[in-house]
């Protein structure tokens, strides 16, 4: 590959990117995650010449352009599929992202998502808390936090509740004490309880979707 080439493949992909978040912008997501995945295709890993030195100049010159094109489709493509609910494969492209920049806060924020969606209330939490430890100003992650802060108050009621009419009033100060444990993963003599993040007011999600959607 040659300088020329490599520019060519720069400026390919990030076209393909645009045309992505234009798409992205219409709410056409399908299409949207078309281009990112032709823009990160195009880029592709390999800057192999048939000199190692020629090699190495290009990576040198040009790496850094590239991965600035390549992860932001990634984290597009996280946007993308957070949108479609298709969470397990926007926690994949997040780890992409997480695994070349472990301090990413948008990558850490949309894996959270993913994750409190998919009851992962523990590691959705602490993606937040780096986020937040990242980009301590930011609204969208306290309000994320909250948003688990709820989720976990509800369970709990909807645990006791579920004690209550098992065993009778008698045992909520038992119900009281499990609730920390229960949070956590309930345990094979705990009635569990199906209950998912989104149970909450329809204006609050309104809220939240509308916050930390940009994309790149």
């Amino acid at each position: 590959m040659t300088k020329d080439e490599m520019e060519k493949r720069i400026s390919e992909a990030d076209e393909r990117k645009m045309k992505g978040n234009a798409f992205f912008k219409d709410q056409k997501l399908t299409e949207a995650m078309q281009q990112y995945e032709k823009a990160i295709a195009i880029l592709g890993d390999d800057f192999s010449t048939k000199s190692p030195r020629e090699t190495r100049v290009i990576t040198d010159l040009y790496g850094g352009i590239s991965e600035a094109v390549k992860y932001p489709c990634h984290l597009n493509m996280a946007a993308c599929l957070l949108k479609l609910q298709r969470y397990e494969e926007a926690i994949k492209q997040c780890n992409i992202v997480l695994a070349h920049d472990q301090n990413n806060v948008k990558a850490l924020f949309r894996r959270g998502k993913a994750r409190a969606e998919l009851g992962r209330t523990d590691s959705a939490r602490e993606d937040f808390r780096k986020a937040r430890q990242l980009a301590p100003e930011d609204k969208a992650i306290g309000k994320e936090l909250r948003l688990l802060a709820e989720h976990e108050k509800a369970v709990y009621q909807k645990q006791k509740e579920l004690y209550q009419g098992i065993f009778g009033p008698k045992v909520e100060s038992d119900a009281h004490n499990e609730h920390d444990d229960a949070l956590e993963g309930y345990s094979p003599q705990t009635p569990k309880v199906n209950l998912t993040r989104r149970a909450r007011s329809k204006s609050s999600e309104n809220a939240h979707n509308s916050d930390y959607n940009d994309h790149w």
